[in-house]
């Protein structure tokens, strides 16, 4: 179980996560509450689908983004392995006009990335992570997180991952632009 919590920023109540097992499909599942008068009311829940390459997910976290972006992480694999990740991020709280004003919207849950052999990594210091898809390989493919949904960067060798022209390539993406041919050395 994780809870949640409110930065002042982002969320304006507390979240409950929770991975179990479902008592009418026994199966896995996620399911993320809040408390309204008094009583717990799911807002957003995921099943594990039925013939997963994945035996179980295994573990959950809280997303890592130091209250950025709330949301949670989960594991799963085969026997001792973390080879699927599943980012469940927030996409409401406040965001920002091009101006820089404030603009406060409501949001939700919902699965930003599912996926195999890939791991979690701030490359542009930020606080929000990417996702480096193939992390043990010469090239990986680089995703970056843009409204709640992760979105392909580009693919770069291993010895580029923290140079300034991956950080000008998350920051394009982010925008909605197309990374220069020169960031894809």
């Amino acid at each position: 179980m994780l809870l949640l919590h409110k930065d002042g920023v982002t969320l304006t109540e507390e979240r409950i996560a929770i991975l179990g097992s479902s008592s009418v499909s026994q199966r896995t599942e996620l399911r993320i509450f809040r408390c309204k008068d008094g009583e717990l009311q799911t807002i957003f829940a995921l099943e594990k689908p039925k013939g997963s390459q994945v035996e179980e997910w295994d573990e959950l976290e809280s997303f890592p983004s130091n209250g950025l972006v709330p949301g949670v992480v989960i594991w799963g694999g085969l026997e001792y392995s973390r080879s699927e990740l599943i980012v469940i991020c927030y996409t409401g709280g406040y965001s920002y006009l091009p101006s820089g004003e404030r603009v406060e919207r409501k949001g939700n849950f919902k699965v930003g990335f599912r996926g195999f052999d890939a791991t979690l990594v701030d490359l542009d210091f930020d606080g929000i992570p990417e996702i480096v898809v193939d992390f043990d390989k010469p090239v990986q493919e680089v995703l970056t997180l843009v409204e709640g949904t992760y979105v392909k960067v580009g693919a770069y060798p291993s010895d580029h991952l923290h140079s300034p022209e991956i950080a000008a390539a998350i920051s394009a993406a982010r925008k909605g632009r197309k990374a220069s041919p020169s960031d894809h050395k």
